[in-house]
């Protein structure tokens, strides 16, 4: 198997760029999803407040002032007692559908199950016509961690990830949304408490989805991803699919001063389904440095594709509790 060819990333010089800061975030900004609209950053976030909740939250700032930002807070409730969302929201990721804006959050409960992630058993829905102001489409969760048949006992779904579209004949897009599985259940055996998986599915209206499956596992043999994987980001390019996702693995663990940690690492794809990630852990393209504010954890990842350039914006460490950074690459196809 040959090397993956990756993205050389240059990290801003002014990262972090975004930072705990208000009562609503100060505890962590965690898990950006970054909207250009009319000139301006729209970044939605989980803000963890003084009372370690964390809630999707909202600033902007101008594209030409990445530093200056306006903290909006809080932009959707949390839910009512034994709800999907009643213990916090996050993870945001934020698509146009048909006419309106679609942010999809994960909600934690109070629920215990055998999996270790098991408060995490849904993706909600809010929606708005004007990135400011947003309406829960229903109290119930749009999409759960049922109909993967690999998993068929997995509870447990976060909705770190993308949506691409399809464009169909006959007008409709069909809308393909990359998330992440959280199978793992206690155990002592080792590295599998943290298990966690890509998936996929499918819509025609951003509410209903079919055809769920895994398209991305844990590779055992790889100490940048041994334990698991999160967060695919995806694109078309001229001539196939490429990713960013979040490898959990061991190599850099002594980073965190935790047995494991995130690292940024690239997949090539003809269809987005099946990928292909190189020889080994040839496809790692952004790593923590020790010492400084993305000392612990390269993830929570979002890609921007501006031109020919591509964007991330990422969590250095702590979950967010060291803020947010961004890096630029050109784009390869």
């Amino acid at each position: 198997m040959e090397q993956l060819e990756r993205h050389t990333w240059v990290r801003d010089p002014r990262n972090p760029v975004f930072f705990p800061q208000a009562s609503f975030d100060k505890e962590g900004t965690q898990s950006p999803c970054v909207v250009p609209q009319d000139g301006r950053w729209w970044m939605f976030y989980a803000g963890i407040g003084a009372d370690s909740v964390p809630r999707i939250c909202l600033a902007t700032a101008s594209i030409d002032k990445p530093t200056q930002w306006e903290r909006i807070g809080p932009v959707i409730q949390l839910g009512s007692k034994d709800a999907f969302d009643e213990l916090g929201a996050t993870y945001p990721r934020v698509h146009r559908v048909r006419n309106r804006w679609y942010l999809y959050y994960s909600g934690k409960s109070n629920r215990m199950g055998p999996q270790v992630y098991s408060a995490y058993w849904g993706i909600g829905l809010a929606q708005s016509d004007d990135l400011r102001n947003w309406t829960k489409y229903s109290d119930q969760p749009v999409l759960q961690a049922d109909g993967i048949a690999e998993y068929p006992k997995s509870k447990a779904v976060v909705g770190l990830g993308n949506i691409i579209e399809f464009p169909q004949p006959d007008g409709q897009i069909l809308y393909r949304m990359y998330y992440t599985l959280l199978p793992g259940f206690l155990s002592d055996e080792p590295n599998t408490i943290k298990e966690k998986v890509a998936g996929v599915a499918h819509s025609f209206d951003g509410v209903n989805w079919t055809d769920r499956r895994t398209v991305l596992k844990r590779r055992r043999d790889v100490d940048t991803e041994d334990i698991g994987i999160v967060g695919m980001q995806v694109w078309k390019t001229k001539t196939r699919y490429r990713a960013t996702y979040a490898g959990l693995g061991t190599k850099y663990g002594s980073c965190a001063k935790a047995r494991a940690t995130y690292v940024l690492s690239e997949a090539v794809s003809a269809d987005g389904l099946t990928w292909d990630r190189g020889a080994s852990a040839d496809n790692v393209s952004l790593a923590p440095r020790p010492g400084t504010w993305e000392g612990g954890m390269i993830g929570y990842a979002h890609v921007l594709q501006e031109g020919d350039t591509l964007r991330v914006f990422y969590n250095g460490g702590a979950f967010g509790g060291s803020g947010i950074g961004m890096a630029v690459a050109t784009i390869l196809h």
